[in-house]
């Protein structure tokens, strides 16, 4: 862009995008989208398979400092859920992720997970609670995210090996049980529909789950598909994310920001929330 050659750079890494707002120099966009960063976990065996270990993972994160550092102040918002508020007509209002250490140390120690070595890592079944925690390039955040959520676990006595791979071997680890914990990062509603995150990644049967299993969620989700008029589906996608929130087969972190950066001489261009990019007549470049 600097040459002249491109008028717009979209996906824009954050902090560089930071800098450019502190100066106040460049010709900025941003706008919230429904990609969610979210952990997924193995919870068939494991650590993770006690759901008190997988409350006491999402309480002892700091979602908005995660936004913080790993966005660098502009480029999302802490997830309470799997979709993001600006997905106004289908996010469950009534529903929080709280970060609170105290309360997950708590909960820890009152199912018996301690550490009773004095290694700084709780046991549970006579064995440390150590997860591995994989991520991938591709996205700027990931990276940052996935060392800050190892320190911030860490606090809580659990531990964490945490490496980048590619993001299909990754997938496949989980699915065999070789690792604990995927980092990714999806879009929720490319069509604005609620039904394709938790039926491509949660229901018993979908092409991405990785051995959990609810029969109510599997219900739920049935009922939403059967169903065609916004006002009948709402309830039933809102006790869907209120399932997920309790259950926690994966864990919600924050909901991107997506920040453009352009020369100074774009008109007519938006952000759309589902990252779809459209190139419209209002679309064009000052002279």
């Amino acid at each position: 862009m600097q040459a002249g050659d491109v008028a717009i750079v979209t996906h824009s890494p954050e902090p560089e995008f930071a800098k450019r707002k502190e100066e106040g120099k460049s010709q900025l966009f941003s706008a919230a989208t429904g990609r969610l960063f979210f952990i997924q976990l193995k919870i068939t065996d494991g650590p993770l398979a006690n759901k008190t270990v997988r409350q006491a993972v999402s309480m002892g994160l700091d979602r908005d400092t995660i936004v913080a550092a790993s966005l660098a102040g502009v480029g999302g918002q802490a997830a309470q859920g799997i979709f993001p508020a600006n997905m106004s007509t289908w996010f469950n209002e009534d529903l929080s992720l709280p970060f609170d250490k105290a309360t997950a140390k708590a909960m820890l120690d009152e199912a018996g997970i301690v550490d009773s070595d004095g290694n700084g890592i709780r046991e549970l079944d006579g064995k440390d609670v150590v997860l591995q925690m994989r991520s991938y390039e591709g996205r700027a955040a990931l990276r940052p995210t996935l060392e800050i959520s190892q320190a911030m676990l860490t606090e809580i006595g659990i531990g964490v090996e945490i490496a980048m791979g590619d993001w299909g071997a990754n997938n496949d680890a989980l699915k065999a049980g070789e690792i604990d914990m995927h980092l990714q990062a999806w879009g929720t509603a490319p069509q604005g529909d609620p039904d394709y995150f938790p039926s491509t990644l949660i229901a018993t049967d979908a092409s991405s789950n990785v051995g959990y299993s609810n029969t109510e969620l599997d219900a739920l989700l049935e009922k939403g598909r059967s169903l065609f008029n916004t006002a009948d589906r709402q309830p039933v996608y809102a006790q869907v994310q209120s399932i997920i929130n309790e259950d926690l087969p994966l864990i919600p972190l924050f909901h991107k920001t997506q920040v453009s950066v352009g020369n100074g001489k774009v008109k007519g261009y938006r952000i759309h929330p589902s990252e779809t990019y459209l190139v419209t007549p209002e679309l064009t470049l000052a002279e």
